[in-house]
């Protein structure tokens, strides 16, 4: 979720890849081929040492059953298809993706800051005439170059999400560029790198000059406006007002205010629990024999969610409290449809189900050896045939 895999159009799955020349000379150096870590990130799809497409380890079989996938070329038996790569243009945009992913990978976890990052794309398509100076995206222009950068790459598997960039959608940019970037899959930055840099040190070079421009420490907005609640509601608090009070001012529930308050080390007179122990009691005789939920709370005056509370602490009330349920509608449902056959006896039972509220499913499916009693000719052999 925080790569932004379930929106990305690209999918989690990605089978292991390699390079039939690297596994003859790790089979000559070594003794046998191995994987290599590089060629399986999901951007790589030709081999940069040959400058030959990558095959695709392809296995039909479930993957409890997948213990031989330790070395490409010993354990199971599968088949090995070629990445379509058909042009020499397509051949160097696949291997500049390549070069920017292990680069990419390389890094370590943090290095690069999203919003500075957003300022990078945005310097480099000011650059580019694909950007204005105040940082509006020249739609058109931006999805002509990025069409005409990845042409013929759509039809790569795992590149697809480049064929849904239409004439009205700016694609890769419009999330990533913008000044407040929404999370996207580590692909599509690799992508738009690809296309706006036309090698590593380029990019870093940006980035640093991004990084240089940017005059204050960037804050996360959640977090300055969680610091800002916090403190208003302390200042409340210290002020005089209730807990209930200084919450809404700070605009959070209650629950949340006394939760702060107790970090904070604010004291506070708890609130008198207006449910108590002897009213407790009752209602528990009262969800024992089935009572709905709804009327308890408001039998109490207590909330929906103090009696589900209740319930959900005691899995024997609960138990108990579904079976009186149970036995209820049974009963209510069961009178309900007798009524229907009394008011109509000589109705086929096509003609009572289209009748509203009739109940007939739910005792098929609940209490079907009493809807047998009541309406033996629905289990005549001839019916069954």
């Amino acid at each position: 979720m925080k790569l932004g895999i379930p929106a990305s159009r690209i999918g989690g799955r990605h089978p292991l890849k390699g390079c039939p020349a690297c596994f003859e000379e790790d089979e000559g150096r070594h003794g046998f081929a191995y994987w290599h870590v590089a060629e399986q990130l999901p951007s790589v799809m030709v081999c940069r040492k040959h400058r030959r497409p990558l095959q695709i380890a392809w296995d039909p079989v479930t993957p409890v059953h997948r213990r031989g996938w330790l070395l490409p070329k010993r354990g199971l038996k599968r088949d090995w298809i070629e990445v379509p790569v058909t042009t020499d243009e397509q051949m160097e945009r696949l291997l500049s993706v390549a070069t920017l992913s292990v680069h990419f990978a390389a890094m370590e976890p943090g290095t690069l800051d999203p919003r500075v990052l957003a300022k990078t794309y945005q310097l480099a398509l000011r650059g580019r005439g694909l950007a204005t100076e105040k940082g509006s995206l020249r739609i058109a222009a931006l999805v002509r170059a990025t069409r005409s950068h990845y042409r013929g790459i759509e039809d790569v598997p795992g590149f697809e999400a480049l064929g849904s960039i239409t004439a009205d959608w700016p694609g890769l940019a419009g999330a990533l560029a913008r000044r407040r970037p929404r999370p996207g899959h580590p692909l599509k930055h690799i992508l738009l790198l690809s296309m706006l840099f036309d090698t590593w040190a380029e990019f870093r070079e940006t980035y640093s000059e991004a990084l240089a421009a940017t005059e204050e420490p960037i804050h996360s907005p959640a977090i300055d406006s969680h610091a800002v609640q916090l403190e208003a509601f302390r200042q409340n608090v210290i002020d005089g007002d209730s807990i209930r009070a200084a919450s809404a001012k700070a605009g959070i529930c209650t629950t949340t205010g006394v939760k702060w308050a107790t970090q904070l080390g604010l004291t506070f007179t708890a609130r008198t629990k207006s449910f108590t122990e002897a009213q407790k009691r009752k209602a528990r005789r009262k969800l024992l024999a089935g009572s709905d939920v709804d009327d308890v709370a408001t039998e109490f005056s207590v909330s929906r969610i103090t009696i589900n509370r209740m319930l959900g602490s005691d899995p024997s009330l609960q138990e108990a409290w579904r079976f009186a349920r149970f036995v209820a509608t049974r009963t209510q449902v069961r009178k309900r449809f007798q009524a229907l056959l009394a008011t109509h006896p000589n109705l086929p039972v096509k003609a009572l189900r289209s009748i509203r509220g009739n109940g007939y499913m739910w005792l098929y499916r609940h209490d079907r050896p009493w809807l047998l009693d009541h309406l033996p000719a629905l289990w005549q052999p001839s019916r069954l045939r």
